[in-house]
């Protein structure tokens, strides 16, 4: 018998492998080209989307099988708390770190990047 839960919840845990491979060569390439400020902010975008991302399926996948409307209930939710906690991090990365903006979002990007190349390859 075929779960498209459980196939879903592998796909996404398997597509974080290439995120976390990602944003690790990114914040090297930003420590030898921009110095340590550059890729502790990159390591926060980075981080920031794989963070959101695993909250997110956590809690839009997680509750196994149920009616339709509490299953959109908890995908939404799982969307909502991913941006919140994204833009909680990046927040907190420029204006309370003073990491530079421009390692923060190219952190994000890269992260983003990897998540969606990972899951077209599915």
């Amino acid at each position: 018998m075929r779960d498209p839960i459980s196939a879903h919840r592998r796909a996404l845990a398997q597509a974080v492998v290439p995120q976390v491979i990602a944003t690790a060569l990114a914040v090297v390439a930003a420590l030898l080209m921009r110095g340590g400020a550059w890729s502790l902010g990159v390591l926060a975008g980075g981080v920031a989307i794989i963070a959101g991302g695993w909250l997110s399926t956590r809690l839009a996948l997680g509750g196994g099988v149920g009616p339709g409307t509490t299953a959109l209930l908890r995908l939404l939710a799982g969307v909502v708390v991913k941006w919140v906690v994204v833009f909680a991090v990046l927040l907190a990365a420029v204006a309370w770190a003073g990491w530079p903006p421009v390692a923060v979002l190219a952190g994000t990007l890269v992260a983003l990047v990897a998540q969606i190349v990972a899951l077209a390859r599915r």
